[in-house]
C-alpha cells in the first residue's frame, strides 16, 4: 500500500540513474521511515481538522470580518490602547458594524477580534508544522519522487487556501445593498473554502494512514469495497458543498 506504481517504460531509460522495467515500484518513503513520515502526516491533518472547527466557531460567533486587513504573517497583537482604538475605528468603517453592530463597545470587538486572530494565527502554525518537517525529510532524502510531488502540490494548494480565506472575507467587506440588512460572506466563496479545507484534510489522512497502516490485501482490493470509496468520497464533498451553501445564507 505505499507504493506508487511507475508507468512501463522502454529499456534503457533511467530515472534517478536506476533502469525501469515494467512491475518495478517506487517506495512512497525511505524504507524504515514510513512511521515517521506516516505520523506526521496524521498530525498535520489533525491541524487541518482543528481549523476547520476554528473556522466554524468563527463563523457562528459572528467573528470572520472583525479583522479588516490582509497581513498573512506578522499582523502584530494591539498592545494598547490606541491600537485598539485603530483596529476598532477601521471596523467601524465597513458594512458590519454600520448594519448589525452599530454601538458596540470597544470590549466587545475584542472578544470577535480575538476570534478571528486566533484563526489567522492557527492557519500560520499549521502552515509551519507541515512546511517546515516537509523542507527536513525532502532535503534528508526520505520522500519518494511520487510522494514529493504530492506533499508539494499540498503545501502549494494549502498556501493558495489563505488567499481564499481573505477573498471570502472580503467579499463581507464590501458595500451591501439596502434590502441586505446582515452582512455576510459570498456563500460560493464560503463553500470553495470549505472543500479546500476538507480536500486537504482528507489527502493527508489518506496518504498518512496509508503509510502507518498496512489494510488487508483482499478487504482493500474487493470491488464491492472499491465502488463504495469511489462513491463515497465524492457524495461526501458535495453534501458538504451544500450544507455550507445553505448556512451562508443564514
Amino acid at each position: 500500500p505505499n507504493t506508487v506504481l511507475l508507468r512501463p517504460m522502454r529499456r534503457g531509460l533511467r530515472v534517478f540513474g536506476s533502469p525501469l522495467t515494467k512491475g518495478v515500484a517506487e517506495p512512497l518513503v525511505k524504507e524504515g521511515k514510513e512511521k515517521i513520515v506516516g505520523s506526521w502526516l496524521l498530525l498535520s491533518a489533525g491541524s487541518v481538522f482543528f481549523m476547520i472547527a476554528l473556522g466554524g466557531y468563527t463563523r457562528l460567533t459572528k467573528s470572520g470580518l472583525s479583522m479588516v486587513k490582509w497581513k498573512p504573517v506578522g499582523y502584530r497583537w494591539p498592545g494598547n490602547l490606541d491600537e485598539w482604538n485603530t483596529e476598532f475605528e477601521a471596523y467601524k468603517q465597513y458594512p458590519e458594524y454600520q448594519l448589525a453592530n452599530k454601538g458596540m463597545s470597544l470590549e466587545e470587538f475584542k472578544q470577535i477580534f480575538l476570534v478571528e486572530y486566533a484563526h489567522r494565527l492557527a492557519g500560520n502554525a499549521v502552515g509551519a508544522l507541515f512546511g517546515l518537517p516537509l523542507i527536513g525529510f525532502w532535503a534528508a532524502g526520505w520522500l519518494g519522487r511520487g510522494l514529493k510531488l504530492r506533499l508539494a502540490g499540498l503545501f502549494a494548494l494549502g498556501g493558495i487556501q489563505g488567499f481564499i480565506g481573505w477573498w471570502m472575507v472580503r467579499s463581507g467587506l464590501d458595500p451591501k445593498p439596502q434590502y441586505q440588512q446582515r452582512p455576510r460572506v459570498s456563500t460560493y466563496r464560503l463553500a470553495v473554502h470549505l472543500c479546500t479545507a476538507v480536500g486537504i484534510y482528507s489527502a493527508l489522512l489518506w496518504t498518512g494512514l496509508t503509510l502507518v497502516s498496512k489494510p488487508d490485501p483482499a478487504f482493500a482490493g474487493h470491488a464491492s469495497f472499491r465502488t463504495f470509496k469511489r462513491g463515497m468520497v465524492p457524495l461526501l464533498q458535495v453534501l458538504m458543498q451544500e450544507r455550507s451553501s445553505i448556512h451562508g445564507l443564514t
